[in-house]
């Protein structure tokens, strides 16, 4: 079949045949205006080109009124621009991802974060050997990740956050980004992944002596078993490491603080489920953490209400609401 589409592609013109290799690198599908600016020239100067190529049965027009694609052209099948994309060579692909990322970053818009990162990402891997290519790709993953996780796509973020992890060397740094995995695979379901996840980064930490990433670690492996009323599982991970890690004025260590109370306060130790809650608060206070405060507020109410001060909890709830 490759061999048919190549012998297609080989009829196709000098001009024709060099817009579809651009067009290769823009991905699936494109908008006039992005081969166009990819290429330098004026959309109403390759327009006629791109309508050769649509009767040619190489590409195509999304035409489907409610498609958010359409009037964006795009190959007729992936095969195609695949054999397109293979038919240039490794400089001219990277210097086309460079300059589509390099294009997209000056607009500015974090909306392209995902767009920028796939480039940067794409020329990284067809340039293997370049350590400086490869860490700005990774930087850019990481920020398309962090950005999906605010916009709540969960499950955008962990692919990128995996993206990233194949591009890393360093495995306290794939540890970490496993952490930042595990809150985005529990708010899409994936608990029994993202509890294996968790641990895979719990050992490396503590193989590696990374105090932090195991109070982290431990930390998201905990909320995930809460989160599923595993109440002994989250205490049997998150207590030893709690009573091992020297209280601090730091965030990490209230959120530390915050889960272990939650965790003992589902294994109904309410007296101390309270007092560890109440230290956690104190640092988040000062902290200005209002998630976190309100997380811990429910914790510590909740420990009051199944403890011997009813009224108490049930007001820290209610205040948190």
């Amino acid at each position: 079949v490759s061999a048919v589409i190549g012998a297609r592609l080989d009829r196709l013109d000098q001009v024709e045949s060099s817009l579809i290799q651009d067009a290769s690198v823009l991905g699936m599908s494109f908008t006039l205006g992005g081969i166009a600016e990819l290429r330098g020239t004026d959309p109403a100067d390759i327009e006629p080109t791109l309508r050769r190529l649509v009767r040619a049965d190489i590409l195509e027009v999304d035409e489907d009124p409610r498609s958010p694609e359409r009037g964006q052209y795009r190959f007729v099948q992936g095969l195609i621009r695949e054999v397109a994309y293979g038919r240039l060579s490794r400089a001219d692909r990277v210097s086309r991802h460079l300059e589509i990322a390099r294009r997209y970053e000056e607009l500015g818009d974090v909306e392209l974060a995902g767009v920028v990162a796939s480039h940067y990402a794409s020329a990284a891997a067809s340039d293997p050997a370049n350590v400086e290519l490869a860490q700005r790709a990774r930087q850019s993953t990481i920020a398309a990740g962090e950005r999906a996780a605010a916009l709540h796509s969960n499950a955008q973020a962990v692919a990128l956050y995996q993206q990233a992890m194949a591009l890393m060397d360093d495995p306290i740094d794939v540890a970490r980004l496993k952490i930042a995995a595990v809150e985005q695979m529990m708010h899409t379901g994936r608990m029994d992944l993202a509890t294996a996840m968790g641990h895979e980064a719990l050992a490396t930490c503590r193989e590696f002596g990374d105090g932090e990433g195991v109070v982290l670690a431990a930390t998201a492996i905990a909320e995930v078993h809460s989160g599923s009323f595993e109440a002994d599982e989250a205490l049997a991970v998150i207590l030893p490491v709690f009573e091992a890690t020297e209280r601090t004025s730091d965030v990490v260590w209230a959120r530390l603080a915050s889960e272990t109370a939650r965790a003992l306060m589902l294994n109904h130790d309410n007296t101390r489920a309270a007092e560890v809650a109440d230290a956690a608060l104190a640092v988040l206070e000062d902290a200005g953490e209002i998630e976190g405060i309100v997380d811990a507020l429910i914790t510590k109410g909740s420990a009051l209400a199944n403890g011997t001060r009813w009224f108490e909890g049930c007001a820290a709830v209610s205040y948190t609401h």
